[in-house]
């Protein structure tokens, strides 16, 4: 059960490179993979610095090669819970550093977030927003890291 497991949420998550992250009238083409060119050309570049990345995009990139590496090793039988455990945490890592950093900025500008201070209802309106602009590809990745998450949690790793 746990190789089937991390097996289709790890291709979930790898999956979710080329398809759509948002919904509405400008966000067509919004996928991921998009961003491949454009990261390339920095890497490429003259001058090039591997902190001129934040580090935020540097875990959300990296995400999809995990996800992509752990389905394979899936496939031959060789995951852990270990890999579906980190697997699972980079989006978590992501989002968490993105937010510090958000948080950050607004603090520079005058305008204190405390995280602690926000309550169910606002978490609930939140979801409810943002959930009418996210495609499949943002549930697919969300779905599939949380699942990732979970399974090298609670599911013990067994044959299959």
């Amino acid at each position: 059960m746990f190789k089937t497991l991390v097996t289709l949420f790890a291709a979930a998550m790898a999956v979710s490179w080329f398809l759509p992250w948002f919904s509405g009238p400008l966000a067509e083409g919004s996928t991921p993979s998009v961003m491949g060119p454009d990261l390339y050309k920095l890497v490429t570049s003259d001058g090039f610095k591997m902190s001129d990345i934040p580090t935020e995009v540097l875990l959300f990139v990296a995400s999809f090669a995990f996800a992509a590496l752990f389905g394979l090793l899936a496939l031959m039988g060789l995951a852990s819970r270990l890999g579906a455990l980190i697997t699972g945490a980079l989006p978590v890592a992501a989002v968490a550093v993105s937010l510090m950093r958000g948080a950050s900025y607004a603090a520079d500008l005058g305008l204190p977030i405390d995280f602690l201070e926000v309550s169910g209802n606002d978490l609930r309106a939140t979801v409810k927003l943002v959930s009418e602009f996210l495609a499949v590809g943002a549930w697919l990745y969300l779905a599939g890291a949380a699942g990732l998450l979970l399974t090298g949690l609670l599911v013990p790793q067994g044959r299959d």
